[in-house]
């Protein structure tokens, strides 16, 4: 008898979760089961404006030499001019199918919402699940346009991009194979 009433109370809980921190307006479910990654030019960037005020992150697109990547979004808690505040967490991604960004560095990446500052950390991915670590400073040239270099020559990286700015924090994570033929020597 207890299970029989349990059953309903799990089902109506697994709902309001499921719904919690999403606005189903927002929401684009074929998008966000694959690593986004366009096909630009290194000259090109972004065009498209985010609005003054975000009710979330804007994406971020990191263009190195060989091309662009839109990164993939990861846990982020924000709050717009109005007061009005959102939360969510991601979980962590396969790196075989975070996008991939070719080439030597450096990358840059333009993240248009004032008083931001970011921080890199490249874990180098190799045979073993635990690479080396490196964290380093997101360099801005001016507001709002950063520069990544990574910490060594060659290799192939997953990159941790973690933001914090007046409307709180934001991450998002890429993956940046650097050949060893083309790391400066």
């Amino acid at each position: 008898m207890r299970v029989r009433a349990a059953v309903p109370a799990c089902l109506l809980a697994l709902v309001v979760v499921s719904g919690c921190g999403s606005d189903p307006g927002d929401r684009d479910d074929a998008a966000t089961d694959r690593p986004s990654a366009t096909a630009t030019s290194p000259a090109s960037s972004p065009s498209s404006e985010p609005p003054e005020d975000p009710r979330t992150p804007p994406a971020i697109v990191v263009t190195g030499a060989a091309g662009s990547v839109t990164t993939q979004p990861g846990s982020y808690c924000w709050q717009s001019s109005d007061g009005a505040g959102t939360c969510a967490d991601a979980a962590a991604v396969d790196p075989a199918k975070l996008p991939v960004l070719t080439g030597v560095g450096p990358a840059t990446f333009d993240f248009a919402v004032q008083g931001w500052s970011f921080t890199a950390t490249f874990h180098e991915l190799r045979d073993h699940p635990f690479g080396d670590d490196a964290q380093l400073e997101a360099q801005q040239s001016e507001p709002g346009h950063f520069t990544l270099v990574p910490p060594q020559g060659s290799g192939d990286f997953r990159v941790d991009l973690h933001g914090s700015g007046p409307q709180g924090d934001y991450a998002a994570v890429f993956r940046w194979q650097v050949p060893p033929e083309a790391a400066p020597r």
